[in-house]
Parts: structure tokens; sequence; C-alpha cells
């Protein structure tokens, strides 16, 4: 995976590449941050982040580990923990009705393809890693899809007039696996620009991941709530 991001408005830009495995509501990640250029988080320029998404008892949570981040964590914690169903509630968010289904398995990307709104071309027959696929480009109305999945708190209904639609191009073999999915939006008012790219193979390959041990772990959900202006 490849990705960049700018803020052209505050001057801040970054990119980041790295790779991983994917098993249902599961994922690990091994990323490598570039110069992040005008972001407050010079410590975490050129740093490399391990991260885990996990499905724990219907919530779903992120770990990461930065060793650059290591002595800010108290107690000699290596990994910190985000229960991304809390914070999604103290956002008004419903985390498992935004991540219903197998949102981290590569066939869900194709649901975009059959989003509500969505406007799709066939673009032709292309090369990826080998491997012979037809690249489809897609252009998806944002409000269309957030309502069509029930996502209709203030925040999805603010991003949404703001970036009306997104644009994909999804690469799919003959098997129907997707091979390559290349995404980018932008938030004109903002001056925001994002693009992503990533890359699929090894489907089939036997992968476990799991959450680090709790003796490692610092919990970091509730401090976060509070900078959401919440308690909960």
């Amino acid at each position: 995976m490849r990705m960049k991001m700018a803020v052209n408005a505050m001057g801040q830009r970054f990119a980041m590449h790295g790779s991983g495995a994917i098993d249902g509501t599961s994922a690990a990640m091994t990323l490598k941050l570039g110069s992040l250029v005008g972001t407050v988080a010079s410590q975490l320029d050129h740093a490399t982040i391990k991260e885990r998404v996990l499905e724990q008892d219907g919530d779903y949570a992120i770990y990461m580990q930065a060793p650059a981040l290591s002595s800010e964590l108290p107690g000699g914690k290596a990994w910190l923990k985000l229960d991304l169903s809390k914070l999604g509630k103290s956002a008004g968010i419903d985390m498992s009705q935004a991540l219903s289904g197998s949102q981290f398995q590569p066939t869900d990307m194709l649901s975009m393809l059959e989003a509500e709104g969505a406007q799709v071309q066939k673009v032709g027959p292309a090369t990826i890693d080998g491997v012979s696929t037809t690249r489809y480009r897609v252009k998806i109305d944002l409000a269309k899809a957030l309502q069509s999945k029930g996502l209709s708190s203030p925040m999805f209904k603010d991003i949404a007039s703001k970036m009306k639609t997104a644009s994909a191009n999804v690469w799919i073999d003959k098997d129907g696996l997707v091979r390559r999915i290349q995404v980018s939006y932008g938030l004109p008012q903002a001056g925001v620009h994002m693009a992503m790219k990533m890359d699929l193979s090894d489907y089939g390959a036997h992968v476990t991941i799991a959450a680090p041990p709790s003796s490692q772990v610092f919990d970091m959900t509730q401090l976060a709530q509070q900078g959401l202006g919440s308690t909960n």
C-alpha cells in the first residue's frame, strides 16, 4: 500500500507505504512513514509503525506500535490501543454499522461497484503483478452511498456535503478477485487531497492476526474520548 495526503491550506503533507495481511475483519500492517512536512509529529518522521485492527466481541479496536513514541507510554508499554467502537459512539457513529460485514476483506471492495449512485466505466485489460485483470473506473456519490448504509450522523453528512464524490479504479482478475485498488478524493474548501494505491496478492494464504499481550498495551481510548468532548 502507498498513500499520500496534503493539507495545502496548512502547508502539511505526508506519505507512507507498507505491507501486511487481511483476514476477515482483522488486518495487520507494517507502515513506513515519509517526511511529515509541516506537521506537529516531527518525531515520527520516517518512523516505522506496526498496526493491528481486530473485531473483539462485536467491537472494533486498533493497536499501534511506534518505537519513536514508546518513551511517551506509561509503564514501559509498547502498544497503544484505541477502541474504535467507543470512540465512534462518542462521535455519534455506530461503528458496527459503519464497518458491517467484512470491510477488511478485499472482495468487499467490489461493493463500491454496486454502491448506490455509483457510476462504473470499464476501462479495459491490464496486467498486475503478472496477472491478467480488467480495470474499472468508479465515481461514487458519497451522500447516496452513506445513506444506503444507514450512516446519517452529522459528521458523515458534513463530509458528504463538502466532498460530493470520490473516485476509484479497481483491477479485477478472471476469478473475480481484486488485484489493485486506487482511490483519490479531495476537500477543495479545506485544500485537502488524498491518494492511495493497494495491491493484493497471495489469496488463500494462512495468516494469524491477534491482539498484543495486554501487559504490553496502554489503552488510550478514554483520553481520546475526552479529546472528543466525551468521557462516556
